[in-house]
């Protein structure tokens, strides 16, 4: 025997070491990412074996939590805009909404009922991604109530210059004064793009002036009409999924009374239609009507509850209160008020229960800080 004695067993292999797995991880994410469900992209879904780390991403984005960026158009997706198949019959299904991840659905091709995988998720996430959605919605609802004040200033400014109601003319007109100025790309007439060497005023100008063709014409106004159509499909999606993604989001952070100010308009009418009441008002006084009415049902809990013994004027409203004192849990609050308008914090003392009458964002601040639980506690001094 050169080799020596012949060992009774054969060794095991060597253990892989942990930068492979930790390459074959980041391989799994990346091509997950590249190849995902993205409606802008249109790239393939890739079948790949499970991961532990995206079993609760895939988790949260099913249930409208959360929104993911393709790597290959940069654009963000979530449950509502991802392109979604069978499992078995691999065909694009119609739609799809958070609320249909908890129930078996059915092929609108194949007519064969299936269903999502849950999987589990870790408590020390949890309470990470409840973190995490507080602080995004807070920042959407900025967002959005910037977008829409700056929407309102653009309409305000084009109704002083009287451009609010201009017809199909004008708007050609001022498209064909952009054109010869060199600040859009195609005719406004027939989609003619000129190329760069014949992009002087002089050229543009002539080219307007030789543009006759009615067939031309008309075929342009079709495709204009198309991206149009086509963009308004893709706008509503998006405005689909940042409901369905703020609806959830309310839901999985407890859908309590006091966190109300994070829904938008619509979802606050519909949640004033399901309990009965108003919802022909401002956002403000939705919110306190649901206060109300929150605080009435509270009412007639906690006198059921005593035998009907319970003196008047000492049941708890929404947030804890006596006597008619609203107190607002520390937790239900934005992490900053000072960063909100005076609007945001007017509908954040509503949704607690706290009538402000006037005055300025101070003024304000200081009415939901002095109704906090914590605000009569003694300050501990190192």
């Amino acid at each position: 025997d050169v080799g020596g004695p012949s060992l009774p067993f054969s060794p095991p292999p060597p253990p892989p070491p942990f930068a492979l797995h930790i390459a074959w991880l980041v391989q799994v994410i990346a091509v997950r990412a590249y190849l995902g469900p993205c409606p802008h992209s249109r790239r393939p879904m890739a079948h790949l074996p499970p991961c532990p780390a995206l079993s609760a991403a895939d988790t949260h984005m099913m249930q409208g939590l959360k929104t993911f960026c393709c790597a290959g158009c940069l654009c963000e997706f979530g449950c509502v805009t991802a392109t979604h198949k069978c499992p078995l019959c691999t065909r694009k299904l119609d739609s799809y909404h958070p609320l249909d991840y908890h129930k078996q659905i059915e092929c609108g091709s194949c007519r064969r009922p299936f269903g999502f995988w849950l999987f589990t998720v870790p408590a020390r996430v949890e309470e990470a991604l409840r973190a995490e959605i507080r602080a995004s919605q807070e920042a959407a609802l900025k967002a959005r109530e910037a977008r829409l004040a700056r929407l309102h200033r653009i309409q305000r400014k084009a109704a002083e210059r009287g451009e609010a109601d201009q017809g199909e003319a004008e708007r050609l007109k001022q498209a064909e004064a952009l054109f010869v100025r060199n600040l859009i790309d195609a005719c406004p007439r027939c989609g003619f793009e000129p190329p760069v060497s014949a992009c002087d005023r002089d050229s543009l100008v002539a080219h307007l002036h030789e543009c006759n063709d009615r067939l031309a014409h008309k075929q342009h106004r079709k495709a204009v009409a198309a991206a149009e159509a086509r963009a308004g499909a893709k706008a509503a999606a998006v405005d689909a999924q940042e409901e369905a993604t703020n609806l959830a989001a309310w839901q999985y952070l407890g859908g309590d009374q006091s966190s109300m100010w994070l829904l938008t308009d619509k979802q606050l009418q519909k949640q004033c239609e399901d309990k009965g009441v108003d919802s022909s008002g401002s956002r403000e006084e939705m919110l306190c009507q649901l206060a109300a009415a929150s605080t009435q049902a509270n009412n007639l809990l906690t006198h059921k509850a005593s035998g009907g013994h319970q003196k008047a004027g000492t049941a708890a409203g929404p947030s804890g209160s006596k006597r008619g004192r609203p107190r607002i849990d520390r937790d239900s609050l934005p992490s900053n008020l000072h960063s909100m308008s005076l609007a945001q914090l007017r509908a954040v003392a509503a949704a607690n229960g706290l009538v402000i009458r006037d005055g300025s964002t101070d003024d304000v601040i200081r009415q939901i800080e002095a109704a906090t639980d914590d605000a009569n506690e003694p300050l501990f001094l190192e």
